[in-house]
C-alpha cells in the first residue's frame, strides 16, 4: 500500500481509507462503522487491495452504503480548472478520460499536501493513495507487452496506452504520465456504469461514474449492485440476502470478462468470466437502427463464450438479421423472449452461428501459432 510515497501496513491503510471516506460522507451520505468494515485481502483482483465485511449480521434489502449525487465522481461533479487543470477547448476527451484525469490531478494535489482545490473529493483521494494499485498491463513494459501479441488483450492495452498518451500531451504539466496510468488502472477495475437520473435529451442515458466507499467492494457477478434512488438523489447499495457478522460484502461491477481480468490486474480470472466478442454491427446496413435497439433494450453489444455455454444470443442474432428478416415481429419476438419461427428467421440463425464459427475458428488459430 501507498501513502504518498510511504509504505503503510494493510490494516492501517484500510483504517484509514476508511476515515477518509466517512469524512467524505459524513453528514450526507451512509458508510457505517457500526455496520461495514474494511480489511485488506490478498486477491490481485480487489480493486483497491480490501474488502467490505459485515460488523454484524444483516438483513436482506437493509442500506449498506449511500453516496448522495454530489459525492459520486462523475461528469455532473467534474471540475478540473479547480483541481488545476486547464483544458484546451480542442482537447477532445471523452468523458471516461475526462474522469481518470481528474482522479490523476486529486492524487497528485493530495500526494503534494494540498486538499484537491478545497474539493469535496480531497478525501476521495486520499482514500484512493491508500489504497494498492492494481497491476494493469498499461504498466508493463516492452517485452512483456509481447507476451499478450496477437490477442485481444494486447489490442486494448495498446489502444489504452496511446489515450493514455494523448491525455497527457493535452495537460503535460497537471500531472506526471506515471499518475496518469495510476488513476487508468484505478478507474478501469473501480468505475460503474449506472442510471443517474439522464437528462432532458437522453432521459435513459447510462453514466460512467465513481462511486467512493462503493467501490472498495471486491467484484462478482449476480449480486448487490449499486442503483440511483431519485426521490432522495443519492446512490444506494442495499443487501441483496441476508450476510452473517463477519461475511464480506461484494459488489457487481458489470460483466467482466478474461480480457477485462488481464489489462485490469495483469492476470486472467476464473474460467467462469469467458470471452466477450462483439456482435457484428459494422457493415449491416440497418446497423443504426439495430444499435438503437440494442440501447433501448440495455443489451450488451456483444456475446460470452464460457466454457460450457453462449451467453446474450438474443444480441448476436439482432445484430445478424439479414434484411429479409428484420421486422417487428421478429425484433419483438426477440424482446419478449419468444422462440424464432424456423421460416421466418432461419437465415438469422445460420448467419449467426456462422459468425461464432469463424469467430472461434480464428480464436483458435492464433492460439495455435503462439503456442509453437
Amino acid at each position: 500500500w501507498r501513502s504518498g510515497c510511504r509504505a503503510v501496513d494493510g490494516s492501517d491503510a484500510a483504517a484509514a481509507a476508511f476515515r477518509s471516506v466517512r469524512r467524505l460522507l459524513g453528514g450526507t451520505g451512509v458508510f457505517s462503522r457500526r455496520l461495514l468494515e474494511l480489511r485488506p485481502v490478498d486477491d490481485l483482483h480487489s480493486p483497491s487491495g480490501f474488502g467490505v465485511f459485515a460488523r454484524r449480521a444483516v438483513t436482506k434489502g437493509e442500506l449498506l452504503m449511500e453516496v448522495p449525487i454530489g459525492r459520486v465522481l462523475w461528469r455532473e461533479t467534474l471540475d478540473l480548472s479547480d483541481w488545476g487543470v486547464d483544458l484546451p477547448p480542442n482537447s477532445l476527451l471523452s468523458e471516461a478520460e475526462r474522469l481518470f484525469l481528474s482522479l490523476a490531478a486529486l492524487q497528485h494535489r493530495a500526494a503534494a499536501g494540498g486538499q484537491g482545490g478545497d474539493s469535496v473529493f480531497g478525501d476521495y483521494a486520499r482514500a484512493l493513495l491508500l489504497s494498492s494499485v492494481p497491476n494493469s498491463t498499461v504498466f508493463w513494459n516492452i517485452d512483456q507487452l509481447r507476451w499478450l501479441e496477437g490477442t485481444d488483450a494486447h489490442e486494448l492495452t495498446v489502444h489504452f496506452l496511446s489515450r493514455i498518451a494523448h491525455v497527457h500531451s493535452v495537460v503535460p504539466q497537471a500531472t506526471e504520465l506515471s499518475e496518469l496510468k495510476v488513476a487508468f488502472a484505478q478507474y478501469h477495475k473501480r468505475h460503474f456504469r449506472l442510471w443517474l437520473g439522464g437528462s432532458s435529451f437522453f432521459p435513459d442515458r447510462v453514466e460512467a461514474a465513481m462511486l467512493p466507499g462503493i467501490d472498495f467492494c471486491r467484484h462478482q457477478e449476480g449480486v448487490a449492485k449499486p442503483s440511483f434512488n431519485k426521490a432522495r438523489r443519492s446512490v444506494q447499495l442495499r443487501a441483496v440476502k441476508a450476510l452473517k457478522a463477519g461475511e464480506e460484502l461484494f459488489v457487481d461491477f458489470g460483466m467482466r470478462d478474461q480480457t477485462d481480468l488481464v489489462v485490469g490486474a495483469g492476470a486472467p480470472g476464473d474460467s467462469s468470466a469467458g470471452v466477450l466478442m462483439p456482435v457484428p454491427l459494422d457493415t449491416d446496413p440497418n446497423a443504426g437502427m439495430k444499435a438503437k435497439i440494442l440501447e433501448q433494450l440495455r443489451w450488451p453489444a456483444e456475446v460470452r463464450l464460457r466454457e460450457d455455454e453462449t451467453q446474450e444470443l438474443r444480441a448476436l442474432r439482432l445484430a445478424t438479421m439479414p434484411r429479409e428478416e428484420f421486422s417487428a415481429w421478429s425484433v419483438g419476438a426477440l424482446a419478449a423472449g419468444a422462440p424464432l419461427a424456423v421460416s421466418r428467421a432461419f437465415r438469422t440463425e445460420v448467419q449467426a452461428h456462422a459468425y461464432l464459427a469463424t469467430e472461434c475458428g480464428k480464436r483458435g488459430t492464433a492460439a495455435a501459432w503462439r503456442a509453437l
